[in-house]
């Protein structure tokens, strides 16, 4: 069985993690491409400017909130993307996070917040 993906200025893309980085620059590169993309992260300001930016440049974005380390949100960006465009073609998860600190400042809670969205994260 071979498959065939579509040309990306066909395709339907969710960007998780987009807000910042790595994530925003995946998006504006396949909005730039003529993808519809749909991105998502929890930071609605980075968001927000996001979608800004790739419809400034003709382009086609819808942003959700969500938190990658929580797998009803994550589901919830697949569903909703669907709903939206009636399909989902490619995902790329993209956040991240880090701990900067001494191991002996490091509370638990950040370690395990740090293996759900990087590790778990969907």
């Amino acid at each position: 069985m071979q498959i065939k993906l579509k040309p990306i200025n066909e395709q339907v893309v969710v960007v998780f993690g987009a807000s910042s980085g790595i994530g925003r620059q995946a998006a504006l590169d396949f909005a730039e491409r003529g993808a519809k993309v749909v991105v998502a992260a929890r930071s609605e300001n980075g968001l927000k400017s996001l979608v800004e930016e790739i419809e400034s440049k003709g382009g086609e974005a819808y942003y959700l909130i969500a938190d990658a380390a929580d797998f009803s949100q994550v589901k919830n960006v697949a569903d909703l993307t669907i709903e939206k465009f009636g399909r989902l073609d490619t995902w790329v998860h993209s956040a991240g996070t880090f701990i900067f600190a001494k191991v002996e400042q490091t509370e638990p809670e950040e370690y395990k917040r740090l293996i759900e969205v990087n590790l778990l994260g969907q």
